[in-house]
C-alpha cells in the first residue's frame, strides 16, 4: 500500500501541475468485485468508472463484470 500511495501522490502533483482539476481512483480488489457479482444487493451503490462513464458495476452484465474485472486489477 505504501509504494500506492507514493505513486498516487506523484501522480496526483503532476496531473496538478499540468493543469488538472479532477481525478478519480477506484480501490477495489478483485474478490471485492467478486464478491460485488455473488451479492449485487450489497453493492448496489458501487460505482466504477468505464471509459468516462461513472456507472453501478451491479448494473453491468457478468460477461461485462467479468471483463472489468480481468483489465482493471492490477498488482503494485
Amino acid at each position: 500500500m505504501e509504494k500506492y500511495s507514493g505513486f498516487c501522490g506523484l501522480f496526483v502533483d503532476n496531473c496538478n501541475a499540468q493543469g488538472g482539476h479532477a481525478l478519480q481512483f477506484d480501490g477495489f480488489d478483485a474478490e471485492a468485485l467478486r464478491d460485488a457479482q455473488r451479492y449485487p444487493e450489497r453493492y448496489a451503490s458501487l460505482p466504477i468508472r468505464v471509459t468516462v462513464r461513472r456507472i453501478y458495476f451491479t448494473t453491468l452484465s457478468k460477461v461485462e463484470q467479468d471483463t472489468y474485472i480481468a483489465r482493471n486489477i492490477h498488482t503494485m
